[in-house]
């Protein structure tokens, strides 16, 4: 796939394990909230500061652990066009049979394999996937791959490979370009 009029259009951010919705997730990830409106409250604030409406972002799993009008709800209150990644056996299974009402209802979102290969240009690859991966197409080549679901500040210390859940970024999405 060709998507080289997106780099020229818009910025790309890159996130992943919001858990919208979770408030066991900020004991398991030792999220630095007190209630699960607190976290939902800061993660979208975090986001509406970095993406602008006309940005494109790229979610790797995770976003919501509620059902598709939760899930409808958060993405009304969030900047820029998502690509998510289907997910559907892990915490977003409660929403995704319903994507498409929840397009119709928020426009702006395209639903991508777990496992893609974005190739933006000529020169530009990436692979995205919820979970990290020990070798990928084109790893031996330099291709970038991100992934999240560790909920760790650190990646996997292999080469190319990029945790992007939001523990690693500070609770915030970030620019594809800070990668390559």
């Amino acid at each position: 796939m060709k998507l080289s009029s997106i780099l020229k259009d818009h910025n790309i951010f890159i996130t992943s394990d919001q858990h919208f919705g979770h408030a066991n997730i900020i004991k398991h990830a030792n999220r630095p909230y007190a209630s699960v409106l607190e976290m939902d409250l800061d993660l979208i604030a975090r986001w509406n500061s970095v993406v602008s409406p006309n940005d494109l972002v790229i979610h790797l799993g995770d976003f919501c652990l509620g059902n598709a009008k939760m899930a409808a709800s958060y993405w009304s209150q969030l900047n820029g066009d998502m690509w998510i990644l289907n997910n559907s056996w892990h915490h977003d299974c409660r929403w995704l049979p319903h994507f498409a009402s929840i397009r119709t209802a928020t426009g702006g979102l395209t639903l991508w394999d777990p496992l893609t290969v974005f190739n933006f240009d000529d020169h530009l690859k990436i692979t995205v996937c919820h979970y990290p991966m020990w070798s990928w197409e084109g790893s031996y080549y330099g291709m970038p791959m991100f992934h999240g679901h560790t909920h760790l500040t650190v990646g996997t210390g292999i080469e190319n490979s990029y945790n992007v859940c939001v523990e690693a970024t500070d609770y915030f999405p970030v620019p594809l370009t800070n990668y390559l």
